[in-house]
């Protein structure tokens, strides 16, 4: 799960940039503008430059203090180059700077900040950004096995179990949401449906899976 949580890291700033360019309302040389600077990062991003992304999006920063995307940029960039606490304050930077009934992109950035403090050890953080991710746009099963995980890493297995029963109702092809229901199932004496929900997982993994 620790593995996929950090892949989800490492693509998810791509989205939300995305989708808030495409929210952006600007006077026509200023959207020009903006547009070639996001062209010109994804570009960055999918040759590793990540340092030139990080000076790149200072520079827009410094041009635009609201650029919201160059904020996303970067920490998407601090993130590749392992810099989480970096990414944390820019995506703190970009939660101060969304637009309020902009409740889509809030969630994505508490959720994208949520798994870098539960990068970062930081569980109790990670668990109150995931609160309130889920507070804003509920249903999210990935966001449910992500606080599962942090709230097993802070010793809370009850509430991490009932997290992940909720995961695994609203997506039951994932193996990670088994494995660690396996393991806190075990910790709780739990050992028939430990084994049960690593028979699960094992065939997902192998493609057998009948659900």
């Amino acid at each position: 799960l620790l593995i996929a949580v950090f892949l989800i890291i490492s693509t998810l700033f791509m989205l939300l940039v995305g989708y808030i360019s495409t929210k952006a309302v600007l006077p026509s040389r200023e959207s020009l503008e903006v547009d070639e600077y996001q062209r010109r990062m994804i570009e960055l991003t999918h040759m590793g430059q990540h340092q030139a992304v990080i000076d790149h999006s200072t520079e827009e920063i410094r041009a635009r203090p609201d650029a919201l995307a160059a904020y996303l940029h970067r920490a998407g960039a601090y993130q590749r180059s392992g810099e989480p606490d970096l990414a944390i304050a820019d995506y703190t930077a970009a939660l101060e700077r969304s637009p309020s009934g902009d409740v889509l992109a809030q969630a994505e950035i508490l959720y994208a900040r949520g798994l870098l403090w539960q990068q970062t050890g930081e569980h109790e953080m990670a668990v109150r950004d995931f609160d309130d991710r889920l507070a804003a746009a509920p249903g999210c099963a990935a966001t449910h096995a992500a606080r599962a995980l942090s709230l097993f890493q802070w010793g809370d297995l009850q509430r991490a179990q009932q997290d992940l029963n909720i995961s695994i109702e609203l997506n039951p092809h994932e193996p990670d949401a088994y494995e660690l229901r396996a393991r806190i199932r075990r910790t709780l004496g739990q050992s028939d449906g430990a084994e049960l929900d690593l028979l699960r997982a094992k065939r997902l993994r192998e493609g057998t899976a009948d659900w």
